[in-house]
This record gives structure tokens, C-alpha cells and sequence, in this order.
């Protein structure tokens, strides 16, 4: 009889290693997926977070350009003088330069240049992404038909473009602007383009109207870029 118990006790011995060793390995993999749905979680956290950075910074720069224009404005100039050449456009260093708003003798704007993320595109030859800033067409909602000044960033992530909505109308619904012309016809000065302006109306963009700022997407929803009205004409 002993030798019938002995075996038993030692399947049973064994059993309970193999029981052992099976719920470590369970919890190591336990274990391991937890550790990788956290770290999934926290590079989905930074990512939002990095894009509420982006959107933060181009409604700040935003108000930092109306608040110089404004400034030169009171200080005699015009806004049908206003000059938006920037740094790397010709003409930039041909006096005078009172009346250029990126110019340290004139406005004294400090210019933002384009990089990868927020803006896209930035190497495509016609209207890369970037900062625009021009007078050009008209905003149908501002008091009159002349032209406006109106500061673009052109080509933008489209996460970036739904906070910016976000901050400014509750939602990260973004409108399109419909009509024939490309969206830097409506929103990036043709001297960038060649390819000529169009007034931006209620019925290229309905959704648009009554809006000093918004971000909006093409038709194809492929380019989202973000609008603000610096000087209302």
C-alpha cells in the first residue's frame, strides 16, 4: 500500500508546481499587457497634449500679430498702408520700413517660420505650409467690401485644427470651404501662389460666417488651416 501512496503524492506534488509555474506565467503576461496599455495610454496623452500645445501657441501668436497691427494703427498707419512683407520676401529690406510689420523698425513683429508638426507641406512649392499674413480679399462679414488683413496658418495637423475650433466656438466640428478655387484662393495672398484671390463669403463657407477666427478644411478635407480677421476693413 505504501507504494501505491507514494506515487500519488508525488503527482500531486507535481501538480501544484505545474499550477504554480502556470498562474506566474499567466501573471507575468497580466503584467505585461497592463504595462503596455499604460504606455499606449501615455504616448495617446502627450500626443494631446503636444497638439493642445500647437493650438494654445497659434491662437497666442494670433493675438500677438492683431495686437501690433492694432498698436500701428493708433500710431498713424492705416491699415490700407500696412505692409506684411516678411523676412524672406523681396522688397523686406527696402526702406521705408515704418509701415512693415515684421520690420524691427517698423511694427517689430517677431516672424514665425514653419515646422513639422503642426504645419504640413512646408516643402511644396506653391503655398507652402506656414504663417500668411496679407490684405488681399475681402471677409464678407466685416463692415465693408475692402479688403482685410487676415493672418493664415496654412497646412496645419488636423488634431490642431479641432482644439483650435475647440477654444473658439466649443466644438472640434471643422467647416469646409467649398467653391472652385484651391483654399489659398480664399486665404493665402496670391503674390504666394499666382493662382488669384476670391473674396471668402456665406456661401463658399456657411459655416464660417459671423466667425473673426476658425480653422477649416478644403473640400476634400485633406488641408486644414486656421483664419484670423487682424483688421476688419
Amino acid at each position: 500500500m505504501n507504494s501505491d501512496k507514494q506515487p500519488r503524492g508525488r503527482n500531486t506534488a507535481g501538480n501544484a508546481l505545474l499550477y504554480i509555474l502556470l498562474a506566474l506565467g499567466l501573471l507575468g503576461l497580466l503584467t505585461m499587457t497592463l504595462r503596455n496599455q499604460s504606455d499606449q495610454a501615455s504616448g495617446e496623452n502627450l500626443e494631446k497634449e503636444q497638439a493642445q500645445l500647437y493650438a494654445t501657441k497659434m491662437v497666442a501668436y494670433a493675438a500677438a500679430v492683431k495686437n501690433v497691427v492694432d498698436q500701428m494703427t493708433m500710431s498713424g498707419t492705416p491699415p490700407s498702408k500696412i505692409i506684411t512683407l516678411n523676412p524672406k520676401d523681396i522688397g523686406f529690406d527696402t526702406p521705408p520700413h515704418i509701415d512693415k510689420v515684421f520690420h524691427p523698425d517698423g511694427g517689430g513683429l517677431s516672424y514665425q517660420g514653419a515646422t513639422t508638426p503642426p504645419f504640413q507641406g512646408i516643402d511644396t512649392p506653391v503655398a507652402p505650409g506656414g504663417w500668411y499674413l496679407g490684405r488681399f480679399n475681402n471677409i464678407e462679414w466685416t463692415p465693408t467690401t475692402a479688403p482685410d488683413i487676415i493672418l493664415t496658418a496654412f497646412r496645419i495637423d488636423r488634431p490642431v485644427c479641432e482644439l483650435i475650433n475647440r477654444q473658439i466656438t466649443g466644438s472640434t466640428d471643422i467647416p469646409a470651404i467649398g467653391g472652385t478655387g484651391d483654399m489659398w484662393t480664399y486665404l493665402v495672398n496670391d503674390f504666394y501662389h499666382g493662382a488669384g484671390n476670391a473674396d471668402l463669403t456665406q456661401v463658399v463657407c456657411p459655416e464660417c460666417e459671423g466667425y473673426p477666427a476658425l480653422c477649416v478644411s478644403n473640400a476634400a478635407a485633406d488641408n486644414y488651416s486656421y483664419y484670423n480677421i487682424i483688421s476688419g476693413q
